[in-house]
């Protein structure tokens, strides 16, 4: 699994022109990164990490049930995204 070493600052666009142009390269850069247990994890960690550690008043509120649900939305992404990322890998395996 590689490191983050710089993150990048917030911004509303974070992909450069080239991911523009082919986002697929995005999806290859994100799973050569870790697999997707290790995704779903980290995922996992952070949302724990955010609800029960920094915001301990949250579970009784509809902030609480939005976090919940962008969580589960985040793991779907991720899910979809190592799908299409599969299907490109089999498609230039066959093609090659």
């Amino acid at each position: 699994m590689a490191t983050i070493l710089n993150y990048p600052s917030w911004k509303e666009q974070n992909l450069t022109e080239a991911e523009m142009s082919d986002p697929h390269v995005v999806f290859e850069r994100f799973f050569d990164f870790a697999r997707l247990p290790e995704i779903k994890q980290m995922l996992r960690e952070i949302f724990e990490t955010m609800v029960r550690k920094n915001y301990p008043h949250l579970p009784d509120s509809i902030q609480h049930d939005n976090m919940i649900y962008f969580f589960e939305k985040l793991e779907q992404l991720a899910e979809a995204a190592h799908r299409l990322h599969m299907r490109e890998d089999a498609g230039q395996s066959s093609a090659g």
